[in-house]
């Protein structure tokens, strides 16, 4: 050893590099891990959906159509809503956030590449069971189905077993008021989303359910 390095004592180990390190769940620092591992599209890489359906529309659907229509698309999409009651979709045509109210649910869907299933966790499972069944026929080939409920695995295992094109969403925003009157444009900026992708949505999927919003 030399004279400095007796003087000064041993040389301090330098940290691995951020790359070579291992974070939760073997995944590489840097990396997100859990739902949301994968980067989502960037922005511009996938053509946004020309038609959007939403079953339901109160306060997190509403706010989903309020951001599509303050999200400057190059080209706007038709915003078809239906609900039960069709209260919120009335509300939304009448303020010009929607195209159209539809009459029901078939009219809604017909021709949409994204059907945004906009209710409570059951019946986003009952439209399910609709949507691979007695609507299926207005469906446009390859639709893309999200959703925006509060639980995710009965309703994605519900998808992957009617063979549906599905990628499940929990935005992690909300207000103690409920309706499409308390709808928010920017109620989701700056908050995480949850997407989870069903066995049969692959990336074409994932870009046009509401992560470009």
């Amino acid at each position: 050893r030399s004279r400095a390095a007796r003087r000064h004592g041993p040389r301090p180990r330098r940290p691995p590099s951020r790359s070579a390190t291992s974070g939760p769940a073997g995944q590489r620092a840097g990396r997100r891990v859990g739902l949301n591992a994968e980067p989502p599209e960037p922005p511009g890489s996938v053509e946004a959906p020309r038609g959007i359906a939403f079953l339901g529309l109160g306060l997190i659907g509403g706010s989903v159509a309020r951001a599509v229509r303050d999200a400057r698309l190059s080209r706007a999409p038709r915003l078809v809503a239906w609900s039960p009651t069709g209260r919120g979709p009335v509300e939304a045509a009448a303020a010009g956030i929607i195209d159209a109210a539809a009459r029901d649910a078939a009219a809604a869907v017909d021709g949409a590449d994204l059907v945004v299933l906009a209710g409570p966790p059951g019946a986003c499972l009952a439209w399910l069971d609709r949507l691979a069944g007695p609507l299926a026929p207005a469906l446009a080939p390859g639709v893309t189905i999200a959703d925006v409920a509060s639980t995710k695995g009965r309703i994605v295992a519900r998808a992957d077993a009617l063979g549906l094109r599905f990628v499940g969403g929990h935005p992690m925003a909300g207000r103690e008021v409920v309706g499409f009157g308390a709808s928010r444009a920017g109620l989701f900026a700056d908050r995480p989303r949850f997407l989870i992708p069903g066995a049969a949505a692959g990336p074409r999927d994932r870009a046009p359910s509401l992560t470009h919003i």
